[in-house]
């Protein structure tokens, strides 16, 4: 093997703009998701006063 090594940088593809917008898009997402489930676990045990129930509102999110 006669060619240079070369350094490989993991962030090299952040260069490109189309995939700035999907990781950001995807990052949004992962959030909203995580909000939507705290606010419904938090909504159901204000409601019916019950760990239980937040507990089986996680089993059926996920």
């Amino acid at each position: 093997m006669t060619g240079q090594a070369t350094k490989s940088n993991p962030f090299r593809s952040l260069r490109h703009r189309n995939v700035r917008v999907y990781l950001f898009g995807l990052l949004l997402s992962n959030v909203g998701t995580w909000l939507q489930f705290t606010a419904t676990s938090i909504l159901i045990y204000r409601i019916h006063h019950r760990a239980t129930d937040s507990g089986l509102n996680a089993m059926f999110q996920f």
